[in-house]
């Protein structure tokens, strides 16, 4: 590693360093993270009733027909990923899917200034379902899947992956359309803050050589 890299790799720790210390002492930040982690239990709630109450009900009676020949609540074990893919991966799907909750848990906190509301709600809607579903492997070793769509023969899901699925809709719209100009602020942002710091410290060299 070249010279300039190595000081380049130490500045960035430092910097990293510096914005987690930051991050820690911001009491706004803690608030607003304690409000999305709320909403991502309410999510987790919501999915694991709706797998107790109407998945339980089909499992022990049999279908519901909500809209005849076009939509039904049925009971299906589903021992992959979401939809039914990756059918008997249980095991690793647990381990993927309760890594990257946490990492986006992590996430969600250290990305706090980037208060663009389709990341923030894809970010929450994700980590919920992924978490809906890290219950049922965990637990039961299969996931809980009762939404059908008869009319397009869709795979078998349920809540949770809906807000997975809607969830990275909406960071996909954030990474196309939003990210690049975020991004380009935040340089703008970090440079200008350089620069002060730069001028600062120069002003503070100058008085004391004076």
């Amino acid at each position: 590693m070249a010279k300039e890299d190595r000081k380049e790799f130490k500045d960035t720790l430092i910097e990293l360093k510096g914005d987690f210390l930051l991050a820690i002492k911001d009491k706004k930040r803690w608030l607003f993270g304690f409000i999305e982690i709320a909403i991502v239990a309410v999510i987790v709630l919501f999915d694991l009733l709706t797998k107790k109450y109407i998945y339980g009900y089909c499992a022990a009676e049999g279908d519901i027909i909500v809209i005849k020949n076009v939509f039904r609540f049925t009971a299906v074990q589903n021992t992959g990923a979401s939809f039914g893919i990756f059918k008997d991966k249980t095991t690793i799907l647990t381990i993927i899917s309760a890594i990257c909750a946490v990492f986006l848990l992590i996430f969600l906190f250290y990305s706090y200034p980037r208060r663009n509301k389709f990341l923030r709600t894809s970010l929450i809607m994700v980590t919920g379902g992924a978490i809906g579903n890290i219950v049922d492997r965990i637990a039961l070793g299969h996931v809980r899947d009762f939404l059908y769509f008869e009319l397009i023969n869709f795979a078998v899901f349920n809540v949770a992956d809906s807000f997975l699925t809607i969830g990275t809709i909406l960071l996909l719209i954030y990474v196309i359309f939003f990210f690049n100009k975020e991004e380009e602020e935040f340089r703008k942002a970090k440079e200008s803050k350089k620069e002060i710091l730069s001028t600062n410290s120069d002003s503070s060299l100058e008085q004391d050589n004076n």
